[in-house]
């Protein structure tokens, strides 16, 4: 099955937060995010308290379903501890991108600080919150290219003005799919 001359197609390449791994130094804390108000355990996330630099650390690996060649939209699904009154958490995404065969360069570092519409500019307690880094274009790469990552707040940068913890609830990446899968194990 091909979606080639079909209307174009998006698909969530996602990286929940339990799936990441913590630094040596700079971790965010994992802890209560909402319980159901009558003493229950709860549920968690990572919290990344302000002011500070703090970081987790994952990798993925490009599906056959990916467009190759197209472009990602890399986001942060996350919610704010308190009221924002129109303060800025601002999200940095570290990355590397190689194909198979391939040799490791440079990583490459893109921000995030305004959340997408229909949020607006002062986002509320709890409310589920997307920030969107700048797309990373594709042109050249494979299926089966690896990203090598690290997602922070930037909390000691002067554009971080949220003086509370923001929870990170999910790391993604949109993508453009052309196919259900490849028809070969290593190429397309």
């Amino acid at each position: 099955l091909s979606y080639e001359g079909t209307a174009t197609r998006y698909d969530d390449l996602r990286v929940p937060m339990s799936s990441t791994r913590k630094g040596a130094a700079e971790d965010p804390l994992y802890n209560v995010f909402k319980n159901n108000g009558s003493g229950s355990v709860g549920v968690y996330v990572s919290w990344f308290r302000t002011n500070q630099s703090e970081e987790l650390f994952f990798d993925v690996q490009m599906p056959h379903s990916w467009k190759e060649g197209s472009t990602l939209y890399p986001h942060v699904h996350w919610s704010p501890k308190t009221d924002t009154g129109g303060n800025k958490v601002r999200w940095g995404f570290e990355y590397i991108w190689v194909n198979v065969g391939g040799t490791f360069g440079n990583s490459t570092i893109v921000y995030a600080e305004d959340p997408i519409p229909p949020i607006g500019s002062s986002p509320t307690a709890y409310q589920h919150v997307i920030s969107a880094f700048p797309s990373i274009d594709g042109t050249g790469q494979t299926l089966s290219s690896m990203l090598i990552c690290r997602v922070f707040r930037d909390g000691p940068h002067a554009n971080d003005t949220y003086a509370n913890d923001a929870a990170m609830i999910e790391f993604d990446f949109h993508f453009e799919i052309d196919a259900d899968g490849s028809k070969e194990e290593y190429t397309k």
